[in-house]
């Protein structure tokens, strides 16, 4: 900077001397244009290269000279995050599945006797450590409420073709995790489906189990994740839908993230970390890891103020210091 500055002074000194000269020489028109061109170039190739490194709107981490380690240590808080929440949901898959393949579960349901399938299926309150497991129903091939757990009568009869578990699991009649929505019992409340083909001994799907999970129970399995003053961490929807946010109610309708870059590419399957901005319009360091199985992202996020301010923009004996911001 300070050469260019001298440059530019260098410049100033030479334009004045031909301008002094000008009433006895006459200069020619288009070398004052090429000047003029060659200066309004390097000006704007200024102001580009310090919004880029000092303002740092060209969303790489690089143009922060922010060690690796760091980089790597908020990937790998997004990485084990995204592990877990997979861990979590893999569980209720294993429970899930179990239930709908019970014999007394399908032979009540060929009888019509749909209550009592549902209480066969009661065991998977217990056998869900977690806690996870809000609400049990089933419903027939078409999508309508045969019956449920706890018992919510009103239910009966109303059909759910239009949430989207009941169009992910008829898919391919494979056990499906859905986006985030507004649960129809009451009191209302965000929730995901886990839903399950329910079928007979010719593997024919009759039936369809749902498991709905509050998405407060994500939160809980958020609560170990600690990073610095200002990190959060959050769990996002194929559609880009928060799931749950530390700093977000898990009630009232679903917050769209779509509009972020990171959420944009964390739902389009990628992985990695950019420098971008949040609500408040500060820089955040954000991470960024897909659960692919289930078309989510979880994204891991840190303000780069708080970076900076602990002290990471100074190299010490080519190690950086770490634990002043994670622990």
């Amino acid at each position: 900077m300070l050469n260019y500055v001298n440059n530019m002074e260098y410049s100033i000194h030479n334009d004045q001397a031909p301008h002094e000269r000008s009433k006895t020489r006459q200069i020619p028109i288009k070398l004052v244009i090429i000047l003029l061109v060659l200066v309004l170039v390097v000006t704007i190739g200024s102001l580009f290269w310090f919004n880029c490194r000092f303002l740092v709107q060209c969303k790489t981490p690089a143009n922060l000279s922010i060690n690796g380690a760091i980089i790597k240590k908020n990937e790998m808080i997004a990485k084990i995050t995204a592990q877990l929440i997979k861990s979590h949901i893999d569980g209720l898959l294993v429970v899930g599945s179990f239930y709908s393949g019970k014999k007394e579960v399908v032979q009540n349901i060929q009888q019509g006797k749909w209550q009592n399938a549902m209480n066969f299926v009661a065991g998977a309150f217990s056998e869900d450590n977690l806690g996870a497991i809000d609400r049990m129903a089933l419903f027939d091939i078409t999508g309508t409420t045969m019956a449920n757990l706890p018992e919510q009568g009103h239910l009966i009869g109303q059909n759910f073709a239009y949430r989207d578990w009941y169009q992910g699991v008829t898919a391919d009649f494979k056990p499906y995790a859905s986006e985030v929505y507004v649960r129809a019992t009451k009191p209302p409340a965000n929730v995901i489906g886990v839903a399950f083909p329910v079928k007979n001994n010719n593997n024919v799907p009759i039936a369809i189990l749902l498991f709905t999970i509050k998405t407060d129970s994500f939160l809980w399995w958020l609560e170990e994740i600690k990073i610095g003053e200002s990190g959060k961490t959050f769990v996002v929807d194929k559609r880009g839908h928060v799931i749950a946010h530390p700093d977000i109610a898990s009630q009232g309708e679903p917050v769209d993230y779509s509009y972020r870059t990171d959420v944009q590419k964390v739902i389009s399957g990628q992985s990695g970390t950019e420098i971008t901005f949040n609500l408040k319009n500060e820089q955040i360091l954000s991470s960024y890891e897909p659960i692919p199985e289930y078309r989510w992202g979880v994204i891991t996020k840190i303000k780069l103020a708080e970076v900076i301010k602990s002290g990471f923009g100074k190299e010490i004996q080519g190690e950086w210091k770490l634990s002043n911001i994670w622990r």
